[in-house]
């Protein structure tokens, strides 16, 4: 009697457990859906700057669809070059700034050149499966 008391817990535990395993599947492809790299879009706060040292330009990070900003991106790669112009190889160096405004990410770099100037940033947006490659392109004015 015990035995058959215990079978019928365990057939209601593995019942319970697929479902909850199947509600978690479910949720998960739902929550990767939203963290879809093409959810994200990477723009310029100033479109142009002037060739000049010491030049500060910011970035905003928005979620598509909810028209928010992402505070808490982690940028683990920057990288500006004049590939939009046919130099991949002209780089310069950026200095990361720190920002006031939360989903704003500030940049100082010395502008040497007049030009389309390629601002790549590689993150890490908590929850995304991967990592999310942005691609802007700053102009540089004399």
């Amino acid at each position: 009697m015990k035995i058959l008391i215990l079978i019928n817990k365990f057939r209601y535990l593995k019942n319970t457990f697929s479902r909850v395993l199947i509600l978690l599947l479910l949720t998960s492809f739902s929550f990767l859906a939203s963290v879809n790299p093409d959810n994200y879009i990477f723009e310029l706060i100033e479109d142009e700057v002037p060739v000049g040292n010491r030049i500060e330009f910011s970035v905003r990070i928005l979620h598509k669809a909810k028209g928010e900003s992402v505070s808490d991106a982690m940028i683990f790669s920057d990288r500006i070059d004049m590939t939009p112009d046919g130099k991949p190889d002209r780089t310069i160096h950026l200095a990361a700034l720190n920002s006031d405004t939360p989903g704003i990410y500030r940049y100082r770099a010395k502008m040497v050149e007049a030009g389309n100037w390629q601002l790549t940033l590689l993150t890490m947006i908590p929850g995304a499966p991967t990592m999310i490659e942005g691609k802007m392109i700053l102009k540089a004015i004399n």
